[in-house]
């Protein structure tokens, strides 16, 4: 076979695995771009007080959290709330609020007024005054009208080493949205 004819089926050859390279790498492009789906309004969002409010909040689990050890080992102490009635707490939209304590230790002021801080769109914590101290309650999950469940942690005591207050026992509530 002539050398002229040998270079020409070389050229064809790689012309032909440029294009499958090329066509290959372009592929993956136009697949997604065909999956792409149109994007909808995404609305206002929920409002993070009317989730709190509207509805009272029924005791579904505790746990004491070792606060001065930095992996915060946490004890299931549950059972002894959950012996006769439970503890219930309401959140009013009138920044009031109310503990019926149940049957277990309430550690929970009794009533007093209730504020998200620091905005009630973005709430990291919910803040409760009885008059006497404001008890901060970490939220550990959102507060949406969807949530069925309200989490909180929150510091019970602390101690002072070398001058500095550190916390020493906490306590994690879940909660449940009554019917």
């Amino acid at each position: 076979m002539p050398v002229a004819v040998v270079s020409y089926i070389y050229k064809l050859n790689k012309m032909k695995t440029n294009k499958v390279i090329i066509f290959f790498a372009i592929l993956p492009m136009i697949l997604l771009q065909s999956c792409k789906e149109d994007e909808g309004e995404i609305g206002a969002p929920f409002s993070k007080v009317e989730g709190l409010t509207a509805t009272e909040w029924v005791f579904e689990q505790a746990f004491v959290i070792d606060e001065s050890n930095p992996s915060g080992p946490q004890k299931d102490i549950s059972t002894f709330y959950q012996q006769g009635e439970p503890l219930r707490i309401s959140f009013g939209e009138d920044g009031s609020f109310s503990v019926i304590p149940g049957s277990g230790k309430n550690v929970f002021p009794d009533n007093g007024t209730w504020s998200f801080f620091p905005s009630d769109e973005a709430p990291t914590e919910i803040r409760v005054d009885d008059g006497t101290g404001v008890t901060r309650m970490l939220l550990a999950g959102p507060t949406r009208i969807v949530e069925q469940q309200l989490r909180i942690r929150f510091v019970t005591k602390t101690c002072e080493i070398d001058g500095e207050t550190k916390p020493a026992v906490g306590y994690r509530f879940v909660f449940n949205r009554a019917n």
